[in-house]
C-alpha cells in the first residue's frame, strides 16, 4: 500500500511538473530570468513560477508545452510603475491562432499586391506559379527585384522557368557571388520587364529569419508536442507557429523546407 502511495505521489509530481514547465521558442527582444540574471534563449525551460525581467514591453517569449500547447509570453506593465516584470503563470497568453496557407498562382498584377500587402516568410526558396499569358516568361520578358543595399540600387533577375516565379533567398541576397546581410537591404520592389517597358507589380514584406535557428525552433516544436499530438496535428501546430511568429506562409514552399 505505501508503494502504491508513493508511486502515484511520484507520478503525480512528474505530470505537474511537466504541466508548469515551457520550453522557449523564440525570445523577440531581451529578456531575463530573474533567479540567476540569464538571458532566455530557444531550448531554455522556464518554471510558471519563474519571474521574468522584460527590457521593453515589445518583448515576446514564444513557448510550448507538452500538455498545453503553445503560448506567448508578453509583459503587462503596471499603471505607475515602470518595471517590466512578472511570474511567467500571471503573463501566458495561448497561441490559438487557426492556420491559413495560400496554394494557388498569380494572374494579374492585384494577385501580387494583395498577398504581399502582409509580411511573407522567404525559407531558402519561394516558387509561385504565373499566368504565363499575362507574364509571358523567356530571356527577354522576365520578373526582378530591385532593393536598395548600402545606398546603391541592385536589380536582381529572378530564375523564371516558363510557368513560375522563383525567389531564392541566397541568390537575391548576394552581390558578385558573396552573400550580404539582410538586415543592410531595404525597400524591396518586384518588376516585370517586358521588352523596353518595365511594369511595377508590388513592394515586397519579406521575413528573412536565421534559417539554422529556425531549424532549432521547429525541430523543439515538434519533440514536444509529439508526445500529445499525431504527427499530421503536430505539423499543423509547426505550420501555424511559423505564421504566427514570422508571417504568412505557402504550404508548399514550407513542408519542401520541413522535409529537408
Amino acid at each position: 500500500m505505501i508503494k502504491t502511495t508513493l508511486f502515484v505521489s511520484l507520478l503525480f509530481f512528474s505530470t505537474t511538473s511537466q504541466a508548469q514547465e515551457y520550453y522557449v521558442l523564440n525570445v523577440k527582444g531581451h529578456v531575463k530570468i530573474l533567479k540567476n540574471e540569464k538571458e532566455l534563449k530557444t531550448n531554455d525551460i522556464i518554471k510558471a513560477n519563474d519571474k521574468l525581467i522584460f527590457s521593453s514591453e515589445h518583448d515576446a517569449v514564444a513557448v510550448v508545452n507538452s500538455k498545453s500547447g503553445r503560448h506567448i509570453i508578453k509583459p503587462t506593465p503596471t499603471s505607475g510603475s515602470t518595471e517590466l516584470a512578472a511570474l511567467v503563470k500571471d503573463i501566458l497568453i495561448p497561441a490559438n491562432n487557426r492556420l491559413s496557407t495560400r496554394n494557388g498562382g498569380f494572374n494579374t498584377p492585384l494577385d501580387f499586391q494583395i498577398y504581399f500587402a502582409d509580411t511573407v516568410l522567404l525559407l531558402d526558396e519561394m516558387k509561385h506559379k504565373v499566368n504565363n499569358e499575362y507574364f509571358p516568361l523567356s530571356n527577354d520578358t522576365f520578373f526582378f527585384i530591385r532593393y536598395n543595399y548600402q545606398g546603391e540600387e541592385i536589380n536582381k533577375k529572378l530564375f523564371s522557368p516558363s510557368d513560375s516565379l522563383i525567389i531564392n533567398r541566397a541568390a537575391l541576397f548576394s552581390i558578385d557571388g558573396k552573400p550580404i546581410d539582410v538586415e543592410d537591404t531595404s525597400d524591396l520592389k518586384l518588376f516585370y520587364l517586358n521588352g523596353q517597358n518595365i511594369l511595377f507589380i508590388c513592394a515586397l514584406k519579406i521575413s528573412t529569419p536565421d534559417l539554422k535557428a529556425l531549424r532549432t525552433e521547429t525541430n523543439l516544436l515538434r519533440k514536444v508536442l509529439s508526445t500529445k499530438l499525431s504527427e499530421r496535428a503536430a505539423k499543423e501546430e509547426i505550420l501555424t507557429y511559423l505564421q504566427f511568429q514570422y508571417g504568412k506562409i505557402d504550404l508548399l514552399n514550407v513542408e519542401a523546407w520541413l522535409k529537408k
